[in-house]
């Protein structure tokens, strides 16, 4: 599950969001006959040794410096 934690008025967030919904199966959108994936461009992060910033903003079409750079906070 996908839990959101910002005010829903932020339309950047909410981009993200869609976002990353859009990668799951629910993502899935149907061509003429054919069924296609919507998938994120950009780069998996390495496990590793994770980006100092978001984990996520290698493959996000909406980063910012400041993603790449500060650790947001998350909530359970």
């Amino acid at each position: 599950m996908l839990v959101e934690s910002r005010n829903r008025k932020n339309k950047k967030s909410l981009k993200i969001l869609a976002s990353l919904y859009s990668s799951l199966n629910k993502g899935i959108t149907r061509l003429g006959d054919k069924f296609q994936r919507k998938g994120l461009s950009g780069h998996l992060p390495n496990f590793k040794n994770p980006p100092p910033g978001c984990r996520f903003s290698p493959r996000c079409p909406f980063s910012e410096a400041q993603c790449r750079e500060k650790r947001l906070l998350y909530v359970r």
